[in-house]
């Protein structure tokens, strides 16, 4: 929240599997989000827009992966999206 969108990607490792939703309140331009497992494979990925409230992944994760969408990260998030940014 409140970075620019060529902050550095974020990972968050949780110690266990759980379900939290994330938000993209105060975050002023769209991301990748990754849900990974404990062997590091993607559950699940959205485009989150700024200002949505609620963003969850459809299985228990491990791992969350942030990934601004930006010309630096275009080649990763054509992998998911197919989209260039």
């Amino acid at each position: 929240m409140f970075r620019s969108k060529e902050f550095p990607n974020l990972l968050f490792d949780f110690k266990k599997k759980n379900l939290y939703a994330i938000h993209s309140f105060f975050v002023f331009f769209p991301f990748l989000a990754l849900w990974l497992d404990e062997q590091n494979q993607v559950i699940d990925w959205k485009i989150v827009s700024s200002w949505v409230p609620y963003v969850a992944p459809k299985s228990p994760y491990v791992k969350l992966v942030e990934i601004p969408c930006n010309k630096k990260n275009d080649s990763i998030i054509r992998l998911f999206t197919k989209k260039n940014f």
